[in-house]
């Protein structure tokens, strides 16, 4: 629902800028509206997905520690002396 009402609302914008039959501060009020409308809704589907991913990111975490243990297991072995990378890696 939400997104719907994004998307109409340059369609309102148009609307507003393109009927001749209210007057001009009528106009200017509905075409503002809308441009501050854009800008909360904008800002609240920003927050939202800023939110939603460091939920991601708290749910994936315990799943980094075992690669950084690969990591290090991978970098100490080649740290040898007498290693050559075979470009496999």
């Amino acid at each position: 629902m939400g997104m719907l009402v994004i998307l109409s609302l340059p369609v309102f914008a148009a609307w507003s800028v393109f009927d001749e039959t209210a007057p001009p501060p009528v106009r200017t009020m509905r075409l503002v509206t809308t441009l501050i409308t854009m800008m909360i809704m904008g800002g609240v589907v920003f927050l939202r997905q800023h939110l939603l991913d460091r939920e991601l990111l708290a749910c994936y975490a315990p799943l980094s520690i075992p690669l950084r243990i690969s990591n290090t297991c991978r970098r100490n072995w080649c740290n040898r002396k007498n290693w050559r990378p075979s470009g496999s890696w």
